[in-house]
């Protein structure tokens, strides 16, 4: 029986053989659609779009290169490549270069090869979803927008109040379309630099390993490899930054407020950070009385901000320092506590710590990735919590960050 959910890959050659042995070899990995001309690949199309669509180049009515442009109107998110000899090679070429075809394969094909090049091009394919998928989120966020500041512009003509209070709300909501907009701004950057950096070298090194795969040694196609899970953990981390804000701000996150012991979640967190600061010649202590404290908070979104406070004691710290890591009980609150030795945070850092997309004068001392967003969902769901969340720090002298959460029963 057929897998369900294979990618549907078109072929699409005039000669009956050829479609017969593509179909024979390839069935097993893709649903594999045949089509002997031009029209008859339409016709498939209508029922059953593609994610990538290879057609032979030399076709008696039209040519493969044309027939992939006759189709973009309808199918602009399929993946186009063309099957070519040697003599069609510069035409081929120059249609790429256009943007048409995502790439050519020279005749006779190898089946690895083939294979690897439609699996490369049905990632590509899911990354463009992926991409559509944040556009249509800013999409959404503009037109959010463009309602928010219909509504308060009305609010503002069809106000009866005094002058004074008139002009002191105006200010007021300037203020706030002005954050909005940088917010949007922000968001625009970080979608096009922080996306479309780690994407393009994913792109580069798949290439790479795709066209001089022979010629690579084994250690240098492990490195390619772990290059492009770098690029690709950089991108998923970012993802899921921004939907997680994305929930936050829309209320998609519900808080489920439980007594449970505070000290347990701080020695889950901290035991699995001991190796990875390990891994930089850092030590991470742990200071307990071995008493249980008892928070009224929700046990997962306390989990995810000590993680990142955590995390980020570890990611700024230079090799050979310490981390300390600290629980006590502080009048109405259990209070933790997280010191590190690292370069600490000048007055401006301080004002922007807990704000979307912000970008201090640290850096992290392993080469670790930062989206500037972190900070920023811990502080949300401390507020959701009813909590406190704060950090004391000196230039050139550490950071501590704190967190107060109210005692539990």
């Amino acid at each position: 029986m057929e897998k369900k959910n294979k990618p549907v890959v078109l072929f699409v050659d005039d000669e009956k053989h050829n479609l017969t042995v593509f179909s024979s070899t390839f069935f097993e990995h893709y649903k594999v659609l045949t089509a002997s001309s031009a029209k008859e690949a339409v016709e498939l199309l209508k029922t059953t779009p593609a994610q990538v669509i290879i057609t032979d180049q030399r076709m008696p009515e039209i040519t493969g290169v044309e027939f992939l442009e006759s189709i973009i109107p309808n199918y602009p998110d399929a993946i186009r490549m063309v099957l070519t000899g040697f003599s069609d090679i510069e035409a081929v070429i120059a249609a790429i270069n256009q943007g048409r075809v995502y790439r050519y394969i020279a005749k006779p094909w190898n089946e690895q090869e083939l294979k690897m090049t439609i699996d490369g091009a049905i990632e590509f394919y899911e990354l463009q979803k992926q991409n559509k998928f944040l556009m249509a989120e800013l999409q959404e966020a503009n037109r959010t927008l463009e309602h928010k500041v219909e509504e308060r512009t009305e609010a503002l003509q069809n106000a009866n109040g005094e002058i004074q209070r008139q002009n002191h709300d105006l200010e007021i909501k300037n203020e706030q379309l002005v954050e909005l907009n940088n917010e949007k701004n922000e968001f625009l950057g970080i979608a096009a630099h922080d996306l479309k950096n780690p994407l393009s070298n994913i792109k580069m090194l798949s290439k790479v390993l795709l066209d001089e795969h022979s010629t690579l040694s084994h250690d240098e196609v492990h490195e390619f490899s772990g290059h492009i899970l770098k690029a690709s953990e950089q991108m998923f981390l970012l993802i899921t930054n921004l939907l997680d804000v994305n929930a936050i701000e829309r209320g998609g996150v519900k808080i489920e407020l439980t007594n449970f012991d505070f000290a347990l979640v701080v020695k889950s967190v901290v035991n699995t950070y001991i190796s990875r600061a390990a891994q930089k010649d850092i030590t991470l202590h742990y200071q307990h009385d071995g008493s249980p404290h008892i928070v009224y908070a929700d046990q997962n979104a306390t989990y995810q901000v000590l993680d990142n406070l955590v995390s980020n004691a570890v990611k700024y710290s230079p090799s050979d320092k310490s981390i300390f890591v600290r629980i006590s009980t502080n009048g109405s609150a259990q209070r933790f506590e997280v010191q590190d030795e690292g370069p600490g945070l000048s007055e401006d850092d301080k004002k922007k710590l807990f704000g979307k997309f912000a970008r201090l004068s640290a850096q992290p001392t392993g080469g670790e990735h930062s989206t500037g967003l972190g900070l920023s969902i811990v502080k949300k769901m401390v507020d959701m919590m009813k909590g406190k969340i704060w950090c004391e720090s000196e230039l050139g002298k550490g950071a501590t960050f704190l967190l107060e959460l109210p005692i539990g029963k």
